[in-house]
């Protein structure tokens, strides 16, 4: 369970009736973002959106499904047995690299679309950076511990984040550099404001909050991007004292 959630009535007996249907080993729900103060819900419908990259919080359908992970999972108790407890290490990402050993030890996971997790995100963009910030940190331990890229998906914040720390510095000796990087930054920005204005009109907000749910997306991206830079940065630094 989670301090930043709440849950229907039914959720632990229907988390048990889809473990014995499917047999899986941990079982969850779709996670719904809801905000209280204009901040919040502008980051929750940062995350609701595609252009967010927060895939667990958008499934369709009303059957369930088999996953790679769900968030505030039920574990039958043979997930521990035969895939071991959570790495208390890991400060982030436990419930990822775990659902990972779950997977690769044989075991299912089973999401049921149909079933909601009630999500209040963090108040402030200082505090949904840090939240990226240490889930891309974090990530790059997990990778380094199982020695695999987890996804394509979770490296687009660090390619994002490269490519515009490399034009700046090029833009100092190469002109042209400093053209590509404000035609991607206006790209960005562009798709920022699609993708925001797209998402408010669902969830039925105000398209004032605009601004805001653009703001989110960047804290998302160069959070997490800047996180796992440090990750990969603190990783070969490490390499490279053994090896002297």
């Amino acid at each position: 369970l989670d301090c930043h959630s709440h849950y229907p009535p039914d959720y632990l007996r229907r988390c048990a009736e889809l473990a014995e249907r499917t047999g899986a080993w941990n079982v969850g729900g779709r996670v719904e973002p809801r905000g209280e103060t204009p901040m919040e819900r502008a980051v929750a419908a940062a995350m609701d959106s595609p252009f967010g990259g927060i895939g667990w919080t958008r499934m369709g359908g009303t059957e369930p499904v088999e996953v790679d992970t769900v968030t505030f999972g039920a574990f039958r108790p043979e997930a521990f047995d035969k895939a071991g407890l959570y790495d208390e290490d890991l400060v982030r990402n436990q419930d990822d690299e775990l659902n990972l050993r779950i997977r690769e030890a044989g075991g299912l996971i089973m999401l049921d679309p149909t079933l909601t997790v009630y999500y209040r995100p963090r108040a402030s963009l200082r505090r949904v950076w840090r939240q990226y910030y240490e889930y891309g940190l974090w990530k790059v331990r997990v990778m380094l511990k199982h020695r695999q890229v987890l996804s394509l998906r979770s490296m687009a914040p660090l390619v994002f984040l490269t490519s515009l720390v490399v034009l700046v510095i090029a833009g100092i000796f190469w002109t042209p550099a400093l053209i590509l990087l404000a035609a991607e930054l206006a790209v960005y920005a562009l798709g920022a404001a699609v993708f925001a204005a797209r998402g408010l009109r669902t969830r039925g907000e105000t398209l004032r909050f605009t601004p805001r749910v653009m703001g989110v997306f960047a804290a998302f991206h160069l959070g997490y991007g800047t996180g796992m830079a440090r990750g990969w940065l603190g990783a070969a630094g490490a390499l490279l004292g053994r090896r002297r």
